[in-house]
């Protein structure tokens, strides 16, 4: 049907039971209005409607649809402007997901009610996309749990408002010219989870992101204008698990660390302003660190990680070692089951103490190119699977030595 310019009346006269339509690849269809059948509103069972790849659709009416309709999908159509009504007359609407709309420009700038079964909207590849819909920030009466913004650039800042209560994923994604997201979040939003990407013109994170109680992951990527986290610190009470990567001038990471009692996963990777990690402690219930390529970074030797009594899994790739260093005996607590060591080029032995590593599981140790052998004392006798990759001297001590790691199940080299 490339050439399909409208839907003919009668095709669906005699699918009353129909659950989900797709329309595709509809080269030249243009409307879906007047010729439209009228029973395409009384398509009761039909619960999601699929329009895709057909990039003359230029204009329907927001009120064709189906009232039990729960799911609207738009890929890949020519709408220059979100026809209104579309959100608000769909009584049951659930979910709405837009993406790769390259042309268009706006949702209508309204405060008309949006419905209480509205819970997932989800916008992708829309470059051109200035405005979000204005109900969304507006109204008690609002339940939407899940708002997705990938691949807007033309975006520069939220409706006035604030974002619903109910709200327990946040996703912002290249989103390049987004500057702000003052005053959008409030204290008694559910939110769960906060990502916010490759937002290049983003200069500060909401000032109150500590009082989001139920907040349990949050990460921040690719974000170079942001030079500190808010004052106030993070949420203590369920935060479990906090990514900051790439953000090039970020200085510190949050007040009171210490107090995310609930921090299991720090992953830090590509800041290179940070040089230090808080002088008050790290969050001592931390089961896995992974820090990477932060060139600035003070030596691992000044972190104390001895007193991350439950640390399980560390992972070392690119920094932290002064030009003598090998790992003090003392460094690392005896809880570790995971040990990634990586582009480690200062790194000259493994110390003794890598022995007292008594549940030491997990060993890997990559383009470390000074380290002449494994300790003379051996491994922990825990371990199971053992790496070593691109470090020509160890990898040559260890095949002239075999008989010292053969009892290990899994090696790979």
């Amino acid at each position: 049907m490339r050439n399909l310019t409208y839907l003919p009346e009668g095709l669906l006269k005699y699918l009353k039971r129909l659950e989900r339509l797709v329309i595709t690849n509809c080269f030249e269809l243009v409307y879906l209005r007047s010729r439209l059948p009228h029973e395409f509103q009384n398509l009761a069972s039909l619960q999601e409607l699929v329009i895709t790849d057909c990039p003359k659709l230029e204009f329907f009416p927001g009120t064709i649809f189906p009232l039990n309709l729960k799911g609207l999908v738009l890929r890949g159509c020519g709408l220059e402007s979100f026809p209104e009504y579309t959100i608000n007359n769909i009584s049951s609407l659930e979910y709405l997901y837009i993406t790769g709309c390259l042309v268009l420009t706006s949702f209508p700038r309204d405060n008309k009610a949006i419905p209480t079964t509205f819970k997932q909207l989800t916008i992708d590849h829309c470059p051109n996309l200035e405005f979000l819909p204005e109900g969304l920030m507006h109204g008690s009466n609002i339940f939407l749990e899940l708002l997705e913004i990938f691949d807007c650039s033309s975006v520069t800042s939220f409706p006035g408002g604030k974002l619903p209560k109910t709200l327990k994923t946040l996703t912002i994604w290249n989103c390049c010219n987004l500057e702000s997201l003052a005053d959008t979040i409030t204290e008694e939003m559910s939110l769960e989870s906060l990502r916010i990407g490759n937002c290049t013109n983003l200069k500060y994170l909401p000032s109150n992101l500590h009082t989001l109680v139920h907040l349990d992951y949050l990460e921040v990527d690719g974000c170079p204008s942001i030079e500190s986290f808010p004052e106030d610190g993070l949420p203590c009470t369920r935060l479990k698990k906090m990514h900051v990567l790439s953000c090039d001038n970020l200085k510190f990471l949050a007040n009171r660390m210490q107090y995310l009692t609930c921090l299991q996963e720090l992953r830090l990777s590509n800041c290179p302003m940070i040089v230090s990690f808080p002088e008050d402690g790290m969050p001592i219930n931390l089961l896995s660190l992974d820090v990477k390529d932060c060139k600035n970074m003070k030596p691992i030797t000044e972190w104390n990680l001895h007193r991350l009594n439950s640390l399980k899994k560390l992972r070392i790739h690119g920094c932290c070692l002064n030009d003598d260093d090998i790992f003090p005996e003392w460094l690392l607590p005896s809880t570790l089951e995971s040990l990634h060591l990586i582009k480690l080029h200062n790194l000259k032995s493994l110390s003794p103490w890598l022995k007292n590593l008594t549940s030491l599981e997990d060993l890997k140790i990559k383009e470390c190119q000074k380290i002449l052998s494994l300790p003379n004392e051996g491994l922990p006798s825990m371990i199971s699977f053992l790496e070593i990759n691109g470090c020509p001297l160890l990898q040559k001590s260890c095949e002239e030595d075999w008989s010292s790691i053969n009892h290990i199940p899994c090696i790979v080299m």
